[in-house]
């Protein structure tokens, strides 16, 4: 697990004009599994992105631990990578998979790329298989074989493999059957305790984070309008667009 916080941080349209992010600041705790929530074009995803590493901000600060992510000698400074001990799962989870290899050479490819040998990043694929609960006869098909909801956890395989303190997913559960959402959520809950690991999910959809995120953070036209303990967000929203989203999921 691991502190990440934000701060006032903006980032500008390219060209110039209104920025995408206007001085917004987050803050999510270790222990928490944190929503950034907020209508189409809110700014959920490039906050998102800044946390992991891979947008440095026009200004502001964004902190891991304390630590400054995009400073000097780390691994987002200047290169535009995912910082150190974060797991990034886009949009589209299963476009992570080469289409062209086997699942286990895509989720032990980060492993590889640390310069890890072979053989001792498979010794690692069939106990993160099962902690995410994928059949292991589904290890070498390839991503053309598997279900919507197999290639999340495929996906999801490949993220942890690297033993995260921190995972980062936009939108994980768009474009499967409501069942398949409520499963990988519920995989989400279970790892953030079993694997101790601080869990960030964007998303529009309150009606299926309501009972997984323990803290919300409300975007509109990229400024934080609401944040809080998610209970609270969703029972008393104070925030116009906090009010919307709710009443939209229903709830």
């Amino acid at each position: 697990m691991i502190d990440m916080t934000a701060s006032d941080i903006i980032v500008e349209m390219p060209g110039g004009g209104k920025p995408i992010l206007n001085q917004v600041s987050i803050e999510v705790t270790g222990e928490t599994i944190h929503g950034i929530v907020g209508m189409s074009g809110a700014g959920k995803t490039t906050v998102l992105r800044c946390l992991a590493g891979t947008l440095p901000p026009s200004s502001g600060l964004v902190s891991h631990a304390g630590n400054n992510i995009y400073g000097p000698g780390t691994a987002a400074f200047g290169k535009g990578r995912v910082a150190d001990d974060v797991a990034l799962l886009p949009q589209n989870p299963p476009a992570t998979l080469d289409p062209r290899v086997r699942i286990r050479d895509s989720i032990i490819e980060p492993l590889l790329v640390t310069g890890i040998p072979r053989d001792e990043a498979l010794s690692h694929i069939e106990e993160t298989a099962f902690v995410v609960g994928l059949h292991p006869a589904l290890l070498d098909r390839y991503p053309s074989g598997l279900s919507g909801g197999e290639a999340r956890r495929a996906a999801l395989a490949r993220a942890m493999i690297i033993e995260p303190k921190a995972l980062l997913l936009d939108e994980p559960q768009s474009g499967i059957d409501l069942p398949s959402q409520l499963e990988l959520l519920d995989l989400i809950v279970q790892l953030s305790k079993s694997e101790k690991v601080t869990v960030v999910i964007v998303g529009h959809d309150l009606s299926s984070l309501s009972s997984v995120c323990t803290d919300l953070t409300v975007l509109d036209e990229g400024k934080v309008v609401e944040s809080g303990p998610a209970e609270r967000v969703i029972s008393t929203p104070v925030s116009k667009a906090a009010r919307e989203l709710v009443e939209a999921a229903g709830i």
